[in-house]
């Protein structure tokens, strides 16, 4: 469960408490209240009659309980004159003990106060009934505010805990905007003190992950550059040797090392490239690229190499387009997406690169007639040095990384995706706030 989800639950529940408690001590606290009240009224009533010379006797039956006539009042006089009743309906006991008493008649209960004068004795008497729906209501009148107030500080806690939460979120949609790659330390403005701890471990973790991918990048980089001139006086050795040999079988044989050559050549070119491309920096300048005549730049670098092979490459629809950024990246990056889809495209295949602009963004296809890739396996070809088995093509399993290391710099996305038609890849590069111009 989420923090802020506890918090709210936990706040939630304690007013929840709160309101029953105080809901239910208003509702004890009025219903005593009113019961004095309705008790001190009965005192007042008794005072107020007097000798009884205003009464007016009524034998009807008992009042409604919502009149002003709940009351039965009668004076008793010592000295044998006639009783005087406000009502017949009820027999009120006599004699009654002074002060506050109940007793029963019939099938209703009665509240009754007494009252000693000089010479008369004055009684009013009222049905508890009507006391307890009196005391009800009020209590009800005290308790329901704060039952009603309960939803209502549900809502208040909900925004509340969002509002303080919300400085929490800022912090992590920053970090989630970050690039993969981003190993600067995490902004602490803004950050509450309570999470400033956690934030502070982060950026130490991030402080030790740049240490390690920096000593990384400078292996990478000295072993590469160390390999570059043994492997070029082997390849020089090899093409000699390859010279003077006659005998077939050992012909063939050398061909299998000058191929191992070859490729330990590559895969050193291809670790100093990435190694390049991870110690740059986001580029704080925009050289202003075209994309489609860089595009067609690197059509014409790889033309060769896919001559030979036998697969048709072109350059199928160019918009004129701007792109932010440096032109010697993107080259690198188009390179290595053209130049794995010539790797993987079987002779008499073909490969349309094209460049076309959609609203503020250009796109940038590559679409070939190859194998294509298990769709579990889209993701995973990004990482390095992982190849899809059994393709019987010469790799690295770099370019790919490569490429995503310069669009991860660059904010440009990078997708690859099978064809629907027929057999092969689609690998698109999508990129951001472009510009159109007219061609020259």
């Amino acid at each position: 469960m989420s923090l802020s989800r506890s918090l709210i639950l936990a706040f939630s529940l304690l007013l929840t408490l709160i309101g029953v408690l105080a809901a239910g001590f208003a509702y004890w606290s009025a219903q005593g209240e009113t019961w004095g009240l309705l008790d001190l009224q009965q005192n007042q009533i008794a005072r107020f009659v007097g000798d009884g010379s205003s009464l007016k006797v009524s034998d009807m039956a008992l009042p409604d309980h919502e009149t002003d006539e709940d009351y039965i009042v009668e004076v008793v006089y010592p000295d044998g004159r006639a009783t005087r009743r406000s009502s017949t309906a009820v027999t009120i006991p006599n004699p009654s003990p002074e002060g506050f008493s109940e007793f029963d008649a019939g099938n209703t209960h009665w509240r009754l106060f007494t009252l000693a004068g000089a010479d008369h004795v004055t009684k009013v008497a009222q049905q508890t009934v009507v006391r307890d729906e009196l005391t009800t209501n009020a209590a009800l009148g005290a308790a329901v505010p704060f039952l009603v107030a309960i939803p209502f500080s549900w809502w208040l806690v909900y925004w509340l805990v969002g509002l303080v939460i919300r400085r929490l979120t800022e912090v992590t949609r920053y970090v989630e905007r970050r690039s993969p790659t981003d190993t600067t330390p995490i902004r602490l403005d803004g950050v509450p003190g309570e999470a400033r701890p956690l934030v502070e471990a982060m950026n130490g973790a991030l402080s030790r992950l740049r240490s390690v991918i920096d000593q990384q990048r400078a292996f990478l980089s000295d072993a590469a550059h160390e390999l570059r001139t043994p492997l070029a006086a082997v390849t020089l050795q090899v093409g000699n040797l390859k010279a003077r040999v006659t005998d077939p079988e050992a012909a063939d044989r050398i061909v299998d090392l000058e191929s191992g050559v070859r490729r330990a050549a590559m895969l050193t070119d291809q670790l100093l490239r990435l190694a390049r491309q991870e110690a740059e920096q986001r580029p704080a300048r925009d050289d202003g690229v075209a994309l489609d005549a860089l595009a067609l730049e690197v059509i014409a670098v790889l033309s060769p190499i896919a001559d030979t092979k036998g697969v048709d490459l072109g350059l199928v629809r160019a918009d004129a387009v701007t792109v932010s950024g440096y032109a010697t990246d993107f080259r690198v990056m188009i390179e290595c997406l053209v130049d794995n889809a010539v790797k993987y495209t079987m002779p008499g295949g073909e490969i349309d690169v094209a460049v076309c602009v959609d609203g503020e963004t250009a796109l940038l296809t590559i679409t070939d007639t190859g194998p294509g890739i298990p769709e579990e396996l889209k993701d995973r070809v990004f990482d390095r040095f992982y190849r899809v088995a059994d393709t019987g093509v010469e790799g690295s399993g770099l370019g790919l990384s490569i490429a995503r290391t310069v669009a991860d710099r660059y904010g440009v996305q990078v997708e690859i995706s099978n064809r629907r038609d027929r057999s092969g890849l689609i690998a698109t590069l999508l990129f951001p706030k472009v510009r159109t111009r007219v061609p020259a």
